[in-house]
């Protein structure tokens, strides 16, 4: 019987607008409010959207491998 800890998960959103990081609509709001609630629950979250703004890393949300994402 193995007593580890099982790993937390890594969590992809995929966001198909580019205000996720503005949060300038209702949907880049409640979709941030999910990931910051899923963040505790999780090895990281990556969020990627249409977006062309530079990479950023909040807390547990890191950036997505592709240009477009926060």
């Amino acid at each position: 019987m193995n007593d580890a800890t099982p790993a937390l998960p890594k969590i992809a959103i995929l966001y198909p607008w580019s205000d996720f990081t503005e949060g300038r609509s209702g949907s880049s709001i409640r979709t941030r409010a999910m990931a910051e609630f899923l963040a505790p629950y999780a090895d990281g979250i990556r969020v990627l959207d249409t977006g062309d703004h530079p990479r950023a890393q909040h807390g547990k949300m890191v950036p997505a491998a592709t240009t477009n994402h926060w």
